[in-house]
């Protein structure tokens, strides 16, 4: 039990959990731009984004046949719920109705994306720690 405060993994753990904080904070960000549909469709994108980072961090390989299928799977689902908000918003604007910054599809996007890659690193980094912190 006295292994648990040893100070290299503490400092390594405590550096994952911030980020994953922050994750939490992008996360609330891009709720604010987005329907709820297109922000789970953009989150799915952590399994490519996870993917490619176990082959960057760990050499974790996948077969090119299960890169094809994750990535035209995630390029159909998105487009499809991006182009459904967006053409919800094209009417609201045909309609005169003003469209706030909380609607704002890109800036949501953006902080989507930029969540799923914090997540996956973290997800990434906390696996091979825990198997080097045994």
């Amino acid at each position: 039990w006295k292994a648990i405060w040893n100070p290299k993994p503490m400092m390594v753990f405590s550096m994952i959990g911030f980020v994953y904080a922050f994750g939490d904070y992008l996360e609330l960000k891009s709720l604010g731009g987005l329907s709820g549909t297109t922000y789970q469709v953009l989150s799915q994108s952590k399994l490519i984004v996870t993917a490619a980072m176990l082959y960057g961090i760990k050499g974790q390989k996948q077969s090119p046949l299960q890169w094809i299928l994750l990535v035209l799977l995630m390029l159909s689902l998105c487009a499809y719920s991006i182009m459904g908000d967006l053409l919800s918003k094209h009417q609201k604007l045909q309609k005169g109705e003003a469209i706030t910054e909380s609607e704002d599809t890109l800036m949501g996007m953006f902080m989507t994306v930029l969540k799923v890659v914090v997540s996956c690193l973290c997800a990434v980094l906390s696996d091979k720690y825990m198997k080097d912190f045994k």
